[in-house]
């Protein structure tokens, strides 16, 4: 949000926002078989979660405030509704997540898991 501010400041006084501590995407070098990439690590983005999400979970949350109780929905192993679910919980709010069963794997698996801790999963 501090770059899109930087480069268009209107926007400070137009778009209601919450600042979520989301920093710039660092990107790193791997050399992997003497090929060389660039990754983009999203994932070390924000404190609690990173990724794309929280970018916009910065505008999607603007006025939430303690008591309050955002409603989400998404599959049994979402990382957006998680992603919802800590911000909110960040922020003092509850989470209540509708979900949907979805094919499984390790990761989804423990996606699910650690949803439950932090929201209301029905």
């Amino acid at each position: 949000m501090s770059a899109l501010v930087a480069r268009f400041p209107q926007l400070a006084r137009t778009l209601a926002h919450v600042d979520l501590r989301v920093s710039e995407t660092p990107v790193e070098r791997w050399t992997v078989d003497g090929v060389s990439l660039l990754a983009k690590r999203d994932d070390l983005s924000a404190p609690l979660l990173g990724g794309n999400k929280v970018r916009a979970l910065e505008l999607l949350l603007a006025g939430v405030a303690a008591g309050d109780t955002v409603l989400t929905v998404g599959a049994s192993g979402s990382t957006h509704a998680l992603a919802v679910a800590e911000y909110a919980r960040s922020l003092g709010a509850e989470c209540e997540v509708i979900t949907w069963p979805q094919e499984t794997n390790a990761v989804s698996r423990a996606t699910s898991v650690r949803l439950q801790s932090v929201a209301r999963v029905t």
